[in-house]
């Protein structure tokens, strides 16, 4: 704080950025808020996905199709809402905050849209074992969004942290 000439303070808050880094699960369809916000002034801000960027100025205007502002931007002041997710709205957002002094604030989330998993597949249908067999079962399931979690049972016994879990991408999508 510094004083000024009657003899106040004055003091200029810092500024900040607001926001929850945590994954946005969301299903094909539905909308995302993406949620940005600052405490202090700025100049303006901006997200950016694949390339793109989308000036949250002119997402309020309505010059996005398909964007627009949240109900509420308090604390938000940078936040955008998706209207209708789709496959190109899944992967990461980052909300970049401009601010004259200090330069960007930069911070980014995942949006995850979900994908219905594909029916599992188990490399053997039956097993007759006796004590002291070892048998390797596969399960897998060619797609989902996020990741599946697969449980392994014996006897309504839980062996999942005996087995040997390993997720393979082909593709962003």
């Amino acid at each position: 704080c510094s004083s000024d000439l009657v003899g106040g303070q004055l003091c200029e808050a810092p500024l900040f950025m607001i926001f929850n880094y945590k994954d946005l699960i969301v299903k094909p369809g539905k909308q995302a808020q993406l949620d940005c916000g600052v405490h202090g002034n700025y100049s303006h801000c901006l997200w950016e996905k694949d390339n793109y960027i989308f000036q949250v100025e002119n997402v309020y205007k309505g010059m996005y199709k398909g964007l627009r502002r949240p109900d509420s931007i308090e604390d938000n002041q940078c936040g955008i809402v998706v209207e209708h997710t789709t496959n190109k709205t899944h992967g990461v957002w980052t909300c970049t905050v401009y601010n004259s002094e200090y330069g960007a604030f930069v911070a980014s989330k995942n949006c995850v849209i979900t994908v219905k998993p594909t029916p599992t597949k188990v490399s053997t249908k039956q097993i007759t074992a006796y004590p002291g067999d070892l048998h390797e079962i596969k399960c897998s399931v060619m797609a989902a969004r996020p990741a599946v979690k697969i449980t392994w049972t014996l006897n309504a016994r839980d062996i999942t942290a005996d087995a040997e879990a390993k997720e393979i991408y082909n593709n962003q999508e």
